[in-house]
């Protein structure tokens, strides 16, 4: 059932979930610029989970060395709605990209700020007028809150950039402090690891954060055979199984839920 396997995903607990797969990414960005690399093309189809249950950073068809000499006279390519505003690829280049992909995850929603041109015009008016306007409020929340409000106003449900899903506050300041127009102002990696969203609340461990991911994914079987080109196939049997498990119960419960309907209309028609 579609409509239910929609609502039953949305009461999910979305910041434990995003929580553990942003620290991971984070984590895994971390290790790069440590080892000199910039990836410069993040998006989720460049994110993947391995048979241990890693999340994995893939593509590097645009990475650049952090020292590379030309990196600061060849214009930066990768994603529009992914890649940062400025023109020249760094580290805070890919902090913007994943600040992108958060914004996904704690709204279940594609994203919506693609720019009509990489270099003339990075930002489309959606990122101008509310994103970007986040460090005009007291609570960089704020702007990001503002702008998942007025998508839920312009697009109708089930449109794939209106917000399935309200995120907290503490996740939407992350975003803010991540995805600013201005590398000068916008986190680093280490900062993104040290804020409140992070450390205000028990990290997932490994066990928790493969029970979650199988969950979330088990119900949304429409997500499947896409996640089954990304991950191992042991990976992929287990949500197979979990999906079924899934579909199982809640065919189980809506049987249940008829034959108590029958009986008590039967028992309306004795009386």
């Amino acid at each position: 059932d579609a409509v239910q396997s929609e609502s039953l995903v949305a009461s999910l607990q979305v910041d434990d979930l995003a929580r553990g797969v942003m620290y991971r990414l984070l984590k895994q960005l971390d290790r790069l610029h440590t080892h000199g690399i910039l990836h410069l093309d993040l998006k989720p189809e460049n994110i993947t989970i391995n048979e241990r249950w890693e999340v994995c950073i893939i593509d590097f068809g645009l990475a650049r060395p952090i020292n590379d000499p030309t990196l600061n006279s060849r214009p930066m390519l990768g994603t529009l709605g992914f890649r940062a505003p400025e023109m020249f690829g760094s580290e805070k280049a890919d902090v913007f990209s994943a600040g992108m992909i958060l914004y996904g995850l704690i709204t279940s929603a594609e994203n919506p700020f693609f720019g009509t041109h990489p270099i003339r015009e990075p930002l489309n008016s959606v990122y101008r007028s509310f994103l970007a306007n986040s460090y005009l409020c007291d609570k960089k929340s704020d702007g990001v809150l503002a702008c998942v409000r007025q998508l839920q106003q312009w697009y109708p449900e089930g449109h794939p950039y209106r917000p399935r899903l309200q995120p907290s506050s503490e996740a939407a300041s992350l975003v803010a402090m991540m995805v600013s127009s201005e590398p000068s102002k916008r986190f680093t990696v280490k900062d993104c690891l040290k804020h409140q969203w992070f450390q205000n609340h028990s990290q997932v461990s490994d066990s928790e954060f493969r029970c979650i991911v199988k969950k979330s994914v088990s119900m949304t079987g429409d997500a499947l055979p896409y996640w089954k080109g990304l991950l191992g196939s042991k990976t992929a049997e287990e949500i197979e199984q979990a999906r079924k498990t899934f579909v199982e119960d809640v065919e189980n419960k809506i049987l249940a839920k008829s034959s108590a309907e029958a009986e008590d209309s039967k028992k309306r028609k004795e009386r």
